[in-house]
């Protein structure tokens, strides 16, 4: 009987969570980020965070100073493997990484997606027409999937390139919303996919010895 009372009182937590929805806004402009959430009409900065009001320190009675002992470095042992390693390889990683982009889309209810991109580098004009190239690669991918996803409203990816500007611009516009339910599970999944693999990698002493595979090798 505890344990279906425990059952029921877990059920009805996630089933209370789906309903409560937590808004995302995020800007980046003139180099400037910010953003902040909403939760049941309540806002939370999230950067810049508030500043606190400091209070002036207390004076404290000086006390004599002792010699601080040096700690002892910890040196990486040759062949310790990396987190890149520890999951896979690069490839693994990658897959990942697209796979968790397109999934985080699919979750939540997009009101707004722009990202204006201007690659500059008057210094190296090579350099920045090779991160142009790459950032239309990025697009390539992107930009499809916002087409074809019924929950993004509204989005523009703008990439251009400039060789008199000094740096390069990134400006980003971002409006999402999704439930607490949602979040959760997607923070589960990807976790827990991590976590295995990495327990994986372990036992079968591949990632241990640096040898872990990489499909794109």
């Amino acid at each position: 009987m505890t344990a279906l009372i425990v059952l029921a009182c877990i059920a009805a937590v996630f089933i209370a969570l789906g309903f409560i929805r937590i808004r995302l806004d995020a800007a980046l402009a003139e180099g400037k980020f910010s953003a902040y959430a909403k939760i049941a009409g309540m806002r939370i900065d999230l950067f810049p965070r508030p500043e606190k009001e400091k209070k002036p320190p207390e004076p404290k009675k000086a006390k004599p100073e002792k010699p601080e002992k040096p700690k002892p470095e910890k040196e990486k042992k040759e062949g310790e493997p990396g987190i890149v390693e520890r999951l896979g390889g690069l490839g693994n990683v990658i897959d990942f990484a697209l796979e968790a982009v397109a999934d985080f889309f699919d979750m939540v209810y997009t009101d707004i997606f722009r990202v204006k991109f201007v690659s500059a580098n008057k210094k190296d004009p090579a350099s920045a027409a090779s991160i142009y190239g790459y950032a239309w690669c990025a697009a390539g991918i992107i930009i499809p999937h916002l087409d074809n996803n019924k929950n993004v409203k509204e989005h523009s990816v703008s990439i251009d390139l400039d060789f008199e500007a000094e740096k390069p611009i990134i400006e980003l516009e971002l409006k999402v919303s999704v439930s607490v339910g949602r979040l959760v599970r997607f923070a589960f999944s990807k976790g827990s996919w991590v976590l295995v693999t990495i327990l994986k990698n372990r036992k079968k002493g591949g990632a241990l010895n640096g040898k872990a595979g990489n499909q794109y090798a």
